[in-house]
């Protein structure tokens, strides 16, 4: 496929699509890749991950930030029937880490969702005590629940020990007893000996 300068202009700005045919353009003239993706500024790594992405999803079925709601949902389920997340791990951390702006949580639990079918969910642990540790403002409190199912699910917890404490340590301000009881049962999934070894101030294991 031969394409020019104007034709990668008239592509959606930041999609993966443009990412891949401006490397493809490049490369053609002897050159590297050189545009981000999904905020990923190494552009080797860029290229990979939006070429991951668009290999398996296509020009019309985007993950970008203003793409519709029920496009980008799909995306992502499509990411997850592919059975190998691991060219997507940059790409699901960045639209986990991303605010609740309008309904923009819906996306995130489906990241999450997504995330949690993960074997190994290690790339993933800063952007999931981040998740955790979140207000509940609006309807965050459903991402909140969803991370610490995600979190649940690795089968080891132990590496969010601190930001689970804190969580059950919380106030009832709103929906936060939803997020609360959510940690309460994934601490339950702890070998009573974990539980005792844990013993935050106010928990007494008996």
């Amino acid at each position: 496929m031969s394409i020019s300068k104007n034709d990668l202009r008239e592509l959606p700005e930041g999609s993966a699509e443009q990412v891949v045919r401006h490397g493809e353009w490049a490369q053609k003239r002897g050159r590297n890749p050189s545009m981000p993706y999904m905020g990923i500024k190494d552009a080797k790594q860029a290229y990979a991950n939006a070429k991951a992405v668009f290999n398996l999803l296509g020009s019309d079925l985007r993950l970008e930030k203003d793409e519709d709601l029920n496009v980008r949902i799909e995306a992502i389920r499509k990411i997850a029937q592919s059975g190998n997340i691991t060219p997507f791990i940059d790409v699901l951390k960045k639209v986990v880490a991303e605010p609740n702006e309008g309904p923009n949580w819906n996306v995130r639990v489906e990241a999450l969702r997504t995330i949690s079918k993960s074997n190994d969910i290690t790339p993933f642990i800063d952007v999931l005590q981040k998740v955790v540790a979140e207000p509940n403002e609006g309807p965050n409190w459903n991402v909140r629940v969803e991370a610490i199912r995600t979190i649940s699910k690795s089968g080891d917890i132990t590496r969010f020990m601190d930001v689970l404490q804190k969580v059950v340590a919380g106030s009832n301000e709103g929906p936060n007893w939803n997020v609360r009881i959510e940690a309460i049962q994934a601490i339950s999934g702890f070998d009573r000996t974990d539980v005792m070894a844990w013993n935050p101030p106010g928990l007494q294991a008996t």
